[in-house]
Protein backbone atom coordinates (compact mmCIF):
# COMPACT_ATOMS: atom_id res chain seq x y z
CA UNK A 1 0.00 0.00 0.00
CA UNK A 2 2.95 2.53 1.12
CA UNK A 3 4.44 1.90 -2.36
CA UNK A 4 1.50 2.12 -4.33
CA UNK A 5 0.42 5.50 -2.68
CA UNK A 6 4.27 7.09 -3.04
CA UNK A 7 3.41 6.14 -7.15
CA UNK A 8 0.28 7.35 -7.24
CA UNK A 9 -1.26 9.21 -4.45
CA UNK A 10 -0.90 12.74 -3.26
CA UNK A 11 2.02 13.88 -0.36
CA UNK A 12 -0.85 14.05 2.10
CA UNK A 13 -1.84 10.50 0.87
CA UNK A 14 1.67 9.30 1.97
CA UNK A 15 1.46 11.25 5.19
CA UNK A 16 -1.13 9.90 6.18
CA UNK A 17 -0.05 6.37 6.27
CA UNK A 18 2.23 7.56 9.09
CA UNK A 19 1.23 7.60 12.81
CA UNK A 20 0.39 11.55 14.10
CA UNK A 21 3.64 11.81 16.04
CA UNK A 22 5.88 9.93 13.23
CA UNK A 23 9.44 11.31 12.24
CA UNK A 24 11.05 11.00 8.71
CA UNK A 25 14.72 11.74 8.32
CA UNK A 26 16.83 11.69 4.99
CA UNK A 27 20.24 11.37 6.92
CA UNK A 28 21.89 12.02 3.42
CA UNK A 29 20.06 15.33 2.79
CA UNK A 30 21.13 17.38 5.72
CA UNK A 31 19.83 15.41 8.52
CA UNK A 32 16.89 17.02 9.07
CA UNK A 33 13.38 14.98 11.36
CA UNK A 34 10.46 15.81 9.97
CA UNK A 35 7.88 15.42 12.89
CA UNK A 36 4.11 15.23 12.47
CA UNK A 37 2.27 14.08 9.31
CA UNK A 38 1.93 17.84 8.13
CA UNK A 39 5.69 18.35 8.14
CA UNK A 40 6.35 14.51 6.74
CA UNK A 41 3.50 15.74 3.78
CA UNK A 42 5.95 18.28 2.74
CA UNK A 43 8.82 16.11 2.28
CA UNK A 44 6.63 14.68 -0.52
CA UNK A 45 5.02 17.33 -2.04
CA UNK A 46 8.23 17.94 -4.19
CA UNK A 47 7.33 14.32 -6.18
CA UNK A 48 4.14 15.55 -6.60
CA UNK A 49 2.52 15.84 -10.20
CA UNK A 50 6.69 13.32 -11.49
CA UNK A 51 6.18 10.18 -12.89
CA UNK A 52 7.07 8.30 -10.27
CA UNK A 53 7.44 4.02 -10.20
CA UNK A 54 8.28 2.18 -7.04
CA UNK A 55 9.41 -1.34 -6.55
CA UNK A 56 10.21 -3.00 -3.55
CA UNK A 57 13.59 -4.17 -3.24
CA UNK A 58 13.60 -6.09 -0.01
CA UNK A 59 11.73 -6.47 3.13
CA UNK A 60 12.65 -8.22 6.46
CA UNK A 61 10.63 -8.37 9.74
CA UNK A 62 10.98 -9.46 13.40
CA UNK A 63 8.49 -9.61 15.90
CA UNK A 64 7.01 -5.42 15.79
CA UNK A 65 9.36 -4.22 13.86
CA UNK A 66 10.10 -4.00 9.67
CA UNK A 67 12.39 -2.47 7.12
CA UNK A 68 12.49 -2.73 3.67
CA UNK A 69 14.61 -1.08 0.44
CA UNK A 70 12.50 0.14 -2.44
CA UNK A 71 13.23 2.05 -5.45
CA UNK A 72 11.79 4.97 -6.87
CA UNK A 73 12.35 6.21 -10.53
CA UNK A 74 11.32 9.37 -10.67
CA UNK A 75 10.52 10.90 -14.40
CA UNK A 76 12.22 7.53 -16.16
CA UNK A 77 15.99 8.83 -15.06
CA UNK A 78 16.31 9.57 -11.15
CA UNK A 79 16.20 6.12 -8.91
CA UNK A 80 16.77 6.43 -5.83
CA UNK A 81 16.81 3.66 -3.11
CA UNK A 82 15.83 4.77 0.23
CA UNK A 83 15.62 2.23 3.11
CA UNK A 84 12.47 2.66 5.37
CA UNK A 85 11.83 1.24 9.03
Amino acid sequence: RYLDTVADGSADDVAALYAEDATLEDPVGGGDVHIGRQAIAGCYKVMEGAEIKTELLNFRAGGHEAAFVFAITVGGGMRIEPIEV
